[in-house]
């Protein structure tokens, strides 16, 4: 073993005794943000958070803390995030788009929709999301084999699977 090995082996030892040192940082919700800071601990997959990790643009009500005039502004509201996002370099062409789409395949900003969960057959193991009128979350409504009403948000990603 070289000196400079020995050197470099010992320097790491020592770091890694060090008292105090900082643990892994932990981000429950994969958010972004450390849970230690994290305000908003259950942040809905694929939302813009800001540094306290709560959503930019909540699905349940705007800037302000009022409803969303429209489902239109919800979505606006998204895509100028994801425009200063793209703009600075935070994220790529990809996400800017997989923005868009998880925005335009939301209930947010209309009261009257919902996202239904629904299962063609008996056997089907998995269900699709649908983003409905809440009073057709229902299998006679769709002509399916079943079908449950999840509340408000994004089917992107699926939240029918969640274990």
């Amino acid at each position: 073993m070289t000196s400079l090995t020995r050197w470099l082996l010992a320097l790491l030892l020592a770091l890694a005794l060090v008292p105090g040192a900082r643990a892994a940082a932990v981000d429950d919700d994969v958010d972004g943000v450390d849970d230690t800071i994290d305000e908003c601990i259950d942040t809905p997959p694929g939302d813009f958070v800001d540094a306290v990790g709560c959503s930019v643009c909540d699905c349940d009500f705007d800037a302000n803390g009022d409803d969303w005039a429209s489902r239109g502004a919800y979505q606006r509201c998204v895509i100028k995030e994801a425009k200063a996002r793209k703009a600075d370099g935070r994220i790529t062409k990809r996400a800017f788009r997989e923005a868009i789409k998880r925005a335009r395949n939301a209930s947010c900003g209309n009261p009257d929709l919902t996202r239904c969960c629904v299962w063609t057959t008996e056997e089907t193991a998995e269900a699709r999301c649908k983003v409905v009128d809440w009073e057709r979350c229902d299998p006679d409504s769709l002509g399916v084999f079943d079908a449950e009403d999840v509340d408000v948000g994004s089917c992107l990603p699926n939240p029918c699977n969640e274990e």
